[in-house]
């Protein structure tokens, strides 16, 4: 272990313990989401982490590294160049699952867009106009090639995973490029077991057919979940949001309501 590497394990639990956080600039627009993720996975106590659409492992790493989460990590990763990335690094975490597959609602075989950049590779199909208007690295916006992956429904792997068939209190974060509602679709019953949700949600649309943030909001509150923090992803040259992540937690079980006081019931009480 490098001489940084003792210094940071020493000062950095120490410093966070009286208040303090010691973290490079470049780090400081993360930092938001990060406490924000901390916050969630202590209020709930989550026993797994889903990272769906890993690709290189920076979900991961700041769930592992920076939240301090010790249990559990799925990441599915579908692109084969990707996931042997993702294969060389797991090693270092024992409590690693990495899965060869795409989440989606139906289970099959599909063809993925991998780009040049590799955070923007979708099953959707990329709108190559926009992404070079809007993004900040327009340079990188081609299709670098098609893959053929497969496609398979959440709650239909995690009864026979090893990480997920007992798992009670999962947070399931998808960024998927414009296919995050399929995953929820195919998350089915194992959304029971789902504690948390955090999702990417488009402002400025770069995909071909992909859901719109009121649209996933809508769908989410519809089953049960209540957003709890939005932090921006990635702005175009204006400053305007082009997509950002959205945190949602399980809206709580009102208590039963108790029966009305009435005359009748004092009468009962003193008899």
């Amino acid at each position: 272990m490098s001489l940084k590497s003792r210094l940071k394990r020493f000062l950095v639990p120490r410093l966070r313990a009286r208040g303090h956080l010691l973290i490079p600039a470049w780090r400081l627009p993360d930092l938001p989401l990060e406490e924000h993720l901390r916050a969630v996975i202590a209020r709930y106590d989550v026993d797994v982490v889903i990272d769906v659409g890993a690709n290189l492992g920076q979900f991961h790493d700041t769930v592992r590294y920076e939240v301090a989460f010790t249990g559990p990590i799925v990441s599915f990763e579908p692109v084969g160049d990707f996931r042997s990335q993702l294969k060389a690094r797991r090693h270092t975490d024992p409590a690693w699952h990495i899965e060869p597959f795409a989440l989606g609602s139906t289970n099959g075989s599909a063809e993925i867009h991998v780009m040049e950049s590799p955070g923007l590779s979708s099953l959707k199909k990329p709108d190559l106009a926009a992404m070079r208007s809007l993004l900040p690295a327009p340079e990188r916006t081609n299709i670098g090639k098609m893959e053929n992956i497969e496609v398979r429904r959440l709650d239909e792997i995690a009864k026979r995973h090893p990480a997920l068939s007992g798992a009670r209190r999962a947070l399931l974060k998808t960024d998927t490029q414009g296919f995050d509602l399929e995953v929820i679709r195919g998350a089915g019953a194992f959304l029971a077991h789902t504690v948390a949700v955090q999702i990417e949600l488009s402002v400025l649309p770069i995909y071909a057919n992909a859901p719109c943030y009121q649209d996933v909001i809508a769908e989410l509150h519809e089953i049960g979940f209540d957003l709890s923090g939005m932090f921006p992803v990635t702005l175009d040259r204006d400053l305007r949001v082009i997509e950002f992540d959205g945190v949602f937690v399980r809206r709580p079980v009102p208590a039963p309501a108790s029966a009305p006081f009435t005359a009748s019931s004092s009468a009962r009480t003193m008899t």
